[in-house]
């Protein structure tokens, strides 16, 4: 979403080498900061094919310690007068709300002659309340003509939510946990029956929480210590949830191929959990 701009743009300045760019602003929202857009112009035939975006953190309202680089190609820019240039910002700056950081543009361009990007800017106008136009013109950053704010807009993302937190119960009878080797028949269906809990100690019980359920043929290591797999129940493969007894239930028709195998049950938050099966 849009989160801080400026756009009054009644006067122009010119990037090169010895005059470096930039905008501070303050974040209005915590999330990531995915774009930028930049009113900005191309205004000479000197070869200068690229223009870099760095979004960078503030010291004492300058830009401090660069946090993103992004290339800007001489095609996305407007010849002559600026116009809007959409800038993404891969990988994306997390922001935090009340935080100020800078947008500051680069220019390889070598002298103030051969200027070849130029930045819209307001004119003595304070148009934008969270920060200021700054500039770095070869002995360090300060404050670029009093009042003013270039032309610029930021999009933050909502932040990334966090992976839920899940405690696995274990497989039920008549699967064993490892470092048990369960034994059985291959071909024939086993109940596989094991239990979540989420981060306040409820039962989770959507079928949901389940991201995938895998088979993976693995190795027979003769060290193992087999447990017979009992066969208790035949019928279809399809997870479901026993709410007499809270826990999932995944009637698991084996492969009819002797072997070693791993069943191997992945939750949405990237946990996996695997028995281990020996089939005759």
């Amino acid at each position: 979403m849009l989160d801080q701009s400026s756009a009054d743009a009644g006067y122009t300045i010119g990037i090169f080498s010895n005059q470096t760019l930039g905008e501070t602003f303050t974040a209005g929202a915590t999330g990531n900061l995915d774009q930028v857009d930049l009113d900005i112009g191309y205004q000479t035939a000197a070869s200068v094919p690229t223009l870099t975006a760095l979004i960078t953190s503030t010291s004492s309202g300058l830009p401090a310690t660069t946090l993103a680089t992004a290339v800007i190609p001489r095609s996305s820019v407007n010849t002559g007068s600026p116009d809007w240039v959409q800038v993404a910002i891969s990988p994306a700056v997390p922001v935090t709300a009340g935080t100020q950081y800078a947008i500051v543009l680069v220019s390889p361009a070598p002298s103030p002659g051969d200027t070849a990007y130029i930045w819209a800017s307001s004119l003595f106008v304070d148009s934008y309340s969270g920060g200021t136009a700054v500039v770095d013109a070869g002995s360090g950053w300060g404050v670029n003509r009093a009042g003013n704010d270039m032309a610029f807009k930021t999009y933050v993302a909502p932040p990334t939510p966090p992976a839920p937190t899940y405690t696995f119960i274990g497989f039920q009878s008549p699967v064993n946990n490892p470092p048990l080797v369960n034994t059985g028949k291959g071909g024939k269906t086993y109940p596989v029956k094991f239990q979540v809990k989420d981060a306040n100690g409820a039962y989770v019980t959507s079928l949901s929480v389940v991201k995938s359920i895998t088979a993976t043929a693995t190795n027979c290591d003769p060290t193992d210590t087999p447990d017979a797999l009992e066969v208790t129940a035949t019928g279809g493969t399809a997870l479901r949830y026993d709410t007499t007894a809270n826990q999932f239930v995944f009637n698991w028709q084996t492969p009819k191929r002797v072997g070693c195998y791993t069943l191997t049950f992945t939750l949405d938050n990237d946990d996996s959990h695997s028995a281990d099966f020996k089939l005759s």
